[in-house]
């Protein structure tokens, strides 16, 4: 696929380039026939650079959710996945037992999660009842904790027991037991519809001595009766911050670590929904777990709602990133067909965003949103300061439900920032037509996104650097660079980190960017490439998670304009100044397969004596990471003696990002 030409259109005014004399690129020239020299303006005014700059994107694509960050263990917890078949569970009949399983709605826990099993055991054997697999296998780790709760009542006077077990293939490794004494049962009636007790919740801790990989866990009876089930839940004590229905360690560890200004989430294409009934209405992702509803999401599977907007602040707060909630603009998903509300309605999804806004920031003593913010745990405000509208949306249709929504909300919360949307590219009619219908009246920021081909990447470097300053902020809120393979190698990895340096050199028009997507469980991707790979107990980190690494913790507080001169072609560079630190922070990219690249890099000032930092990420341009291999790439650091003086000189290994941090 040729490369996309960067389209001058309405949008493009002001060329933010540095003009350097002929003589002295002719000078430079000279003396590198065989290497690079940047040249810094520090007496240059440089431009400050926005905390967002780099952040991340969640998405519930890949299994990233259900089965990934939200560890929840079974599948289908309370069998609200409305299937023809009770999906997630199967029958486990052991010794003989034979039972009718069925789904219930009567007398439910919670009309909004009415489903329930009913266990009708005719003959228990040596165990009757039901058996979950879990996403891809019920998987512990050994010496860690779990809680196991559930919802049971039994009827017509069931006067058994259960017992809950976890096995690795024949073997027992946890195991719990509940004595009917403690059971809710309802007498014996002989009525046609029997009668059914209230339901009562029961907790078990389940601490394994193995780890266990592919198990399953079973609910059995030892008698026969009836036994209805709800909200059968196994999960780890063990979350980030400790935070219940918290999210799995590991995984967030890897998502602060990349020191993100910002968290975009829910979605992407599960943030809207292919229709009405399957849109990621955020009121009914909050509250107890047992009032939270279950939908088909657009990626063809089950979601949950475990993981919900409450949980997405707490996310946001708990790895020091700015939250940016998408919320739906009365249009759904435009590449599943969209179902268009009325332009009459749209104070119904302004109206939602602005209780939105209540839950995150408003008091709770004021206000009702607020109340439940702090009756889930969370009395102080998210600071919630800016919210998206729309995602990946365009024409005419969209724009005109968003200016609608974007009216209403400007109006009642004005200190709230919106993001708008350009589309699915960067380019073309319905890009050209959303920055001329946006004017920082309307919109804050405006998100684009691209999935690129190696040469489209690097050319976008170059995306933003005739943007009209007057206009709206961006947001690069979905990139990636995809290789033929789709693979995550180095060679994608620098691509991107071009195009950052293009990011970093614009940082007065743009304000934020996310790498997309985020997550992607091996086995079960519907997209790739991804930035973290996971299965049910490990992870891994690709070189497109490193070079969003190194940039994310290299942030320099202000972008100084600099030239490049001598052998140029494979080389890119872009440089900084850190005022917390007080060191020049410059990074290059050496594109070259087959040879180091010889630099020189002139701060403009003579620098003191010292270490100067060097982190340097490098390799093969074909190599990837995997479980079996998960840091064949990464990146390495060193600190280097300098003399002092105004020049530094080092070598740029072949397929490399560097990291130059130099000490004022």
């Amino acid at each position: 696929m040729k490369r996309r030409g960067i389209a001058y259109n309405g949008r493009m005014k002001i060329k933010n380039t540095l003009v350097v004399s002929a003589a002295a690129v002719a000078a430079s020239c000279a003396s590198l026939a065989d290497g690079a020299r940047i040249s810094i303006s520090p007496d240059a005014k440089g431009i400050e650079m926005p905390k967002t700059m780099y952040g991340i994107f969640f998405e519930d694509i890949n299994y990233a959710a259900d089965g990934g960050i939200y560890p929840e263990l079974l599948a289908n917890r309370g069998f609200d996945w409305k299937t023809k078949d009770l999906e997630g569970w199967e029958a486990d009949y052991r010794g003989g037992a034979m039972a009718r399983i069925t789904v219930q709605e009567n007398a439910p826990l919670h009309p909004n999660t009415a489903r329930h099993l009913r266990m009708e055991c005719f003959g228990p054997g040596t165990g009757c009842g039901v058996r979950n697999k879990g996403f891809h296998g019920v998987s512990v780790e050994a010496g860690k904790k779990y809680d196991l709760t559930f919802y049971a009542r039994g009827l017509e006077g069931y006067a058994g027991g259960l017992r809950f077990v976890l096995e690795d293939g024949q073997e027992v490794v946890c195991e719990a037991k509940l004595a009917n004494g403690k059971m809710s049962v309802a007498p014996k009636s002989g009525a046609l519809d029997p009668v059914e007790p209230e339901w009562r919740r029961h907790s078990f801790v389940f601490a394994p001595q193995k780890t266990v990989r592919n198990g399953t866990f079973s609910v059995l009876m030892d008698a026969p009766g009836i036994v209805e089930l709800e909200q059968v839940s196994l999960f780890p004590q063990e979350t980030f911050n400790g935070r219940r229905n918290g999210l799995r360690k590991d995984l967030v560890q890897l998502l602060k670590d990349l020191k993100p200004g910002v968290l975009r989430f829910p979605g992407g294409c599960v943030a809207e929904g292919d229709c009405f009934e399957r849109w990621f209405d955020w009121k009914r992702t909050v509250g107890a777990l047992e009032r939270r509803e279950t939908i088909w999401n657009t990626w063809g599977y089950w979601q949950s709602f475990g993981l919900g907007y409450y949980e997405y602040f707490c996310l946001a707060e708990d790895i020091g990133a700015e939250p940016l909630p998408i919320c739906l603009a009365g249009i759904t998903c435009q590449f599943r067909g969209p179902k268009l509300a009325p332009l009459d309605s749209m104070d119904y999804f302004a109206q939602s965003i602005c209780d939105l806004i209540d839950f995150a920031n408003a008091d709770p003593k004021k206000n009702k949103w607020g109340k439940l913010r702090a009756e889930m745990g969370h009395p102080k405000p998210f600071n919630l300061k800016m919210v998206g509208v729309g995602n990946e949306n365009w024409g005419q249709d969209f724009l005109d439900r968003y200016l609608a929504i974007a009216k209403i909300v400007r109006e009642r919360h004005p200190e709230i920032k919106l993001v708008s949307t350009a589309g699915a590219s960067p380019t073309g009619g319905d890009h050209d037509l959303a920055w001329k219908t946006l004017t920082c009246q309307t919109a804050d920021m405006v998100d684009e996104h691209f999935y690129a081909n190696p040469g489209w990447m690097m050319g976008l470097a170059h995306q933003f650097d005739g943007y009209d300053r007057s206009k709206p902020k961006v947001y690069a809120g979905e990139y990636a660079c995809h290789v033929e393979d789709k693979a995550n190698s180095l060679f994608s990895a620098l691509c991107e980190a071009v195009c950052m340096m293009g990011f970093e050199r614009n940082c007065d028009v743009v304000e934020m960017s996310s790498y997309a997507p985020l997550f992607g469980k091996i086995g079960c991707e519907q997209w790739k490439p991804d930035l973290i790979w996971f299965d049910n107990l490990r992870a891994f980190t690709t070189p497109n998670y490193h070079v969003q690494k190194m940039f994310g913790n290299n942030l320099p507080s202000v972008y100084i304009p600099s030239a490049q001169s001598g052998e140029v072609a494979d080389f890119h560079q872009v440089c900084g100044f850190d005022k917390a630190t007080g060191e020049y922070v410059v990074k290059c990219v050496n594109l070259a397969a087959d040879h180091a690249l010889d630099l020189v890099v002139d701060f403009g000032v003579e620098l003191p004596a010292g270490k100067i930092k060097v982190e340097t990420l490098t390799g093969n341009p074909k190599v990837v990471n995997d479980m079996e291999n998960p840091v064949r790439c990464r990146p390495e650091s060193k600190s280097v003696a300098f003399a002092g003086g105004r020049e530094f000189k080092t070598s740029l290994p072949a397929s490399s990002l560097t990291i130059i941090r130099a000490k004022e």
